[in-house]
This record gives structure tokens, sequence and C-alpha cells, in this order.
């Protein structure tokens, strides 16, 4: 029996030795590849991206990145100090998508203006995605939906103001499966605001010393054409989007880029108003619109 019992203790440390030895999975396969770019203290480095920069995540502070002021698709990158050791750079643009660079420092750069436009795709990354499998309404049910949402009761007072831009949140309506969220965008100033696109995604709001970003795309399902805003004017968008909650430490973010302009429009909601909307009147019988 001592034996028996001795044995069998010998078999389970022999099996951890060997477990214990195997090396553990690689990511080369989920790696993507990295660009080299030297850096000087007396050259700014000019990056040129396909999408708007959101953010950058520096690996040291001495790698100064900054965005180029009415220009939302350039990133400018210098030394803050000399011969700073070898570090790298995380871009996160408004696609979605990161691209990946490994720094070092010279005094004099070869190269300092790079377009990445010209890229291959696989050099991209996507984050997460949150999405519907399948649109549940075609595209005249949508439209129907829209003016359906913008004449319904407004009961949401969520705003953000910036450069004469208002963007304010009037109600968020659901038929279960998809939400449908009006906006009002208001132009305060004399010019005309063109939108560009419009980006959805969730981030966690709680800001940690030196951490990078993590974000979940929102994949739109429908949102309003809108050409142009003029001057002193106001406008309504609805966003359509897969029905979601969001955790405590989380926001969900609607950016509206300016066309050939800086002016972001911008504005994040918490849970507390997610959980106010309400079922939208009339989208029964919206829904069986003959296709």
């Amino acid at each position: 029996m001592k034996k028996n019992i001795l044995l069998a203790i010998i078999a389970m440390c022999l099996l951890t030795a060997m477990y214990a030895q195997q090396p553990g999975k690689s990511l080369q396969d989920a790696s993507i590849e990295h660009y080299t770019i030297d850096i000087s203290y007396n050259y700014t480095t000019v990056l040129i991206f396909p999408f708007p920069v959101i953010d950058a995540d520096r690996g040291i502070r001495d790698l100064m990145a900054t965005k180029q002021a009415q220009v939302s698709n350039v990133l400018k990158l210098k030394a803050g100090k000399k011969d700073f050791p070898a570090t790298n750079l995380h871009v996160f643009t408004a696609d979605g998508k990161v691209t990946a660079f490994d720094i070092t420092y010279t005094d004099h750069p070869r190269q300092t203006t790079y377009d990445l436009s010209r890229m291959p795709p696989n050099t991209y990354i996507a984050p997460s995605v949150l999405q519907l499998d399948h649109v549940p309404y075609n595209d005249l049910q949508l439209s129907l939906l829209d003016s359906q949402v913008t004449t319904s009761q407004n009961f949401l007072h969520l705003k953000s103001k910036d450069q004469r831009m208002k963007i304010a949140l009037k109600s968020i309506y659901n038929d279960g499966e998809v939400m449908f969220i009006h906006l009002e965008i208001t132009n305060r100033s004399p010019l005309d605001y063109t939108p560009e696109f419009t980006r959805c995604y969730i981030q966690d709001y709680q800001k940690i010393k030196r951490s990078s970003v993590q974000q979940t795309t929102v994949q739109m399902i429908y949102h309003t054409t809108i050409s142009n805003i003029p001057g002193h004017s106001t406008a309504s968008c609805v966003i359509a989007v897969p029905r979601f909650t969001l955790s405590d430490h989380k926001k969900f973010h609607i950016e509206i880029f300016e066309k050939n302009g800086g002016r972001l429009l911008h504005l994040d909601m918490k849970n507390k108003h997610l959980l106010k909307t309400r079922k939208l009147p009339g989208y029964a019988e919206i829904s069986n619109t003959v296709q």
C-alpha cells in the first residue's frame, strides 16, 4: 500500500515538472509590424495618417508627441532631451486602428516626414467592435425611424459646448435590439460646419498614469446624413447603435469630426443616461413596412 502511494506521488511530481518546463503560447501570430523612426532634438518629425489621430501612447516622457492644430490627421514627434533610450509609440486613429513604431534617437535623421496612408493594410490591428450580426431594418425603415425619433418627445438634457458649437442629447429610444440616439447640433458661429464622419466608442474613464488606451468601437447601424450646418443654425441627427449597457467606470463617446477644420464635437454618456431609454412609439408598424 505504501509502495503504491509512493509511486503515485512520484508520478504526480514528474507530470508537474513536465508541464512546468513547457513554454507558454507565443503571440507571434497576433503581432503587427513595427515601423522604425529616428527622432531628433533639433528636428521635428511629421507623421501623416489617413484618419484623424485620437491618441498616442508613448513609452517614455522624453518622446514628445503633439497633434497639429486644425489638422487632425497629423502627429508631430520630437525629442524632449538628447540621447534618450530606445522606446516605442502606439498611435490610435479614428478608424479604430493602431499603428506601432519603434523609436530611436539620432542627431541627424535621414527622413522627417512620413505619409502613413501609403502603408499596407496589414500594418493595422483593429480593437474590439460592438456590432449586430444583422441589420434588422432596410433603408426605408431606417429613414422612417429617423423621422419617428426626431418628432417624438425629448426627455434628456446632456450637452457639450466648444468653439461656439453645441451638441446636445435630446432622447434615446429603443426597439429592444437597437438604440436610437437623438442629437441636436447648434452652430453659433458665423462659419458653416461641414461634418466629415462620426465615431462611436466605449472607453474606461479611470485614467491611470502611463496606461494604454483601451477602446471598444461601437458600430453604427445608421446615422442621419448632414451635409452642412450653416452659421447660426441647428440640425438634428439620429444615430442607431446596438443595444448595450456600461459598467460603472466606462463611458460611451460620440465624436463628430469637421471636414477641413478643427471643431471636434464630442459628447460622452454614462450608463445612467442609457438606462433612461424609452420604447420608440410606432416602431412595430414601421418594422412591418414592405422592403
